[in-house]
């Protein structure tokens, strides 16, 4: 299941898992701040399940950028390696044809496991998102089937609690097993079961309503919707279940905090609640609003604790949305540059599928239309072919092993074609001195293999050796059959380096010519027309530079890191 583990779905998911992690150690910090403060902090951890972080850099990156539109760019050196045309593409000395022992190796058959484990996934969250509609059309058939609107005396109490606000619908329930709160997204009503309304005071009624009301005055019921759709879509996820968990009775001290703080006594609202913990309510329901077990006691000690400190809670709001900031900042940084640094080992498949296809086209393209007779691949004998095919299935489950099965068939009649795979899997692998020796070896055995001198000519330009490397470079430039941009602007930075601008700006332009997005190359060509004083020609082609680095934060770079790059 290696092809799901480098999926975007599991890099969220991995992500979302370590900056919630990270927040419940924030949320231990603030234990003893402000309720506030800690449900603000687990509801942002919540909520990165939905939101990746490469939307959140998005919305970070974009006005930056706007305020930076009208500065200089420093252009430094090239980014990381692309153009480098690697690619451990064995089938091209298969003939190109599959190999049924091959067929289920294929990137799609693996995907076949990313989708059982998506319909598992989808699965689950229909089936919990659908028992939870149903528990909510029994609830509500429940309360018109055994409700009955409240007396004067609920009503009026309400009705001085809530001023000039609209007074929602109060109901008593004579259903043993529906418990007292607030039900209803759009038109909220408040259930009260009978038990309650009989053993309540006025004083307790008066602490029970203005708790219920404040669910509904902050829309209570609407974000205990999105927390449960949260829930039942990461179904399988323990952290999502304890944030949930944790929400829940933040919420629910919260509310309480808002009625200490007006009705100043909390005698009587301890009263309430205890009298309120004793009525048989069902297991869950009385769990997550901390009517038992450990949340009932830990809601007894915040309300017994309670003191209202303006200052302090306004401290604490502060210093936990500055955490947040943080915690978000860092993580969104830390990740962007993990991903700008490290291309993932399903785009790098990707990308040499593409390349060995690309490159698989042009050479039989050059064969047909070529004049010269130059055989430019190396042929396979049947022992060697044998090989790659059993070779093949190990690069899709490490490639270490493939490379020393290679290494271990070198004899002094191998072809050409392995050692240049040989190579390739140094080259992968950034030991460019080891990849040196099997290409310069592929080129000794075969000394027309076009890919083997391009490639080679690649790692000593890497090497900064760019006399070697130009040496390779223009044989390949000269057959004609793999030019493309990287090739001629590799040549150009050879030159430019070995101080030949006029020769330099010649393969500068045909490497625009070839592919004019490239700003690298138009960087290099106004440092050769700058070496020969022609000013006037070079300023427009470096401000074209730097208009397109502007605008593209990721530009095509055939070279990262290495050469010496011009500089403006």
């Amino acid at each position: 299941m290696t092809f799901f583990w480098n999926t975007p779905l599991f890099e969220h998911l991995w992500q979302s898992t370590l900056f919630s992690l990270t927040a419940c150690l924030v949320l231990l910090v603030f234990r003893k701040g402000s309720t506030w403060s800690r449900h603000l902090i687990a509801w942002v951890a919540y909520l990165k399940f939905l939101i990746p972080f490469s939307f959140v850099l998005a919305l970070v990156e974009k006005p930056i950028e706007q305020a930076n539109a009208g500065a200089v760019p420093v252009i430094g050196e090239l980014a990381p390696m692309k153009a480098l045309s690697i690619g451990l593409d064995l089938e091209y000395w298969l003939n190109q044809t599959p190999d049924p022992q091959l067929a289920g190796l294929n990137p799609d058959s693996e995907s076949k496991g990313l989708f059982m484990l998506l319909g598992l996934w989808v699965a689950g969250a229909i089936f919990f998102i659908g028992r939870r509609w149903l528990q909510y059309r029994r609830l509500d058939q429940s309360v018109k089937r055994s409700s009955r609107p409240a007396d004067e005396k609920w009503i009026g109490l309400a009705g001085l609690i809530i001023g000039n606000r609209s007074l929602p619908k109060l109901l008593i329930s004579d259903d043993d097993k529906l418990s007292g709160g607030v039900i209803g997204l759009i038109f909220p009503k408040v259930i009260i079961p009978a038990k309650m309304d009989t053993i309540f005071n006025n004083s307790d009624r008066e602490a029970f309503l203005r708790h219920e009301l404040q669910h509904i005055f902050k829309y209570d019921n609407l974000w205990l919707f999105l927390q449960k759709c949260i829930r039942d879509f990461f179904w399988f996820h323990p952290l999502v279940c304890w944030l949930d968990r944790q929400i829940s009775w933040e919420r629910e001290m919260m509310r309480d905090e808002e009625v200490l703080h007006k009705m100043k006594n909390k005698n009587t609202y301890l009263s309430c609640l205890m009298k309120a913990s004793k009525i048989d309510l069902p297991q869950n329901y009385a769990t997550s609003i901390g009517l038992t077990g450990s949340p009932f006691s830990r809601r007894i000690r915040a309300i017994a604790s309670y003191r209202s400190k303006t200052f302090s809670r306004i401290v604490s709001g502060v210093v936990s949305v500055g955490a947040i900031a943080l915690l978000v900042g860092l993580f969104s940084v830390s990740i962007n540059t993990v991903q700008a640094q490290n291309i993932t080992k399903a785009e790098k498949e990707e990308y040499d599928r593409k390349s060995v296809k690309s490159l698989d086209e042009s050479l039989e393209e050059a064969r047909l239309g070529a004049t010269s007779e130059k055989n430019i691949e190396p042929e396979l004998i049947e022992k060697e072919k044998q090989l790659l095919r059993e070779v093949l299935p190990l690069m899709r489950s490490g490639k270490e092993e493939a490379k020393q099965r290679l290494i271990a068939s070198v004899d002094e009649d191998t072809s050409g074609a392995i050692l240049f795979l040989i190579g390739n899997f140094y080259a992968e692998e950034g030991n460019k001195e080891e990849a040196v020796l099997y290409y310069e070896a592929a080129v000794e055995r075969f000394p027309d293999f076009a890919r083997a001198h391009k490639n080679l000519g690649f790692m000593k330009v890497q090497a900064r050796d760019y006399e070697g490397a130009k040496k390779h470079l223009l044989k390949v430039y000269g057959w004609g059959n793999l030019v493309d941009n990287a090739l001629c602007g590799l040549i150009g930075l050879c030159y430019l380096n070995l101080e030949e601008y006029a020769t330099a700006d010649h393969f500068y332009r045909e490497a625009i010519e070839l592919d004019p997005s490239i700003s690298d190359w138009k960087v290099g060509l106004a440092k050769s027309l700058l070496k020969q004083s022609k000013f006037e020609e070079a300023i427009p082609v470096l401000e074209e530079a730097k208009a397109m680095r502007m605008a593209s934060s990721e530009d095509y770079n055939p070279l990262g890191g290495f050469g010496e790059m011009p500089q403006p």
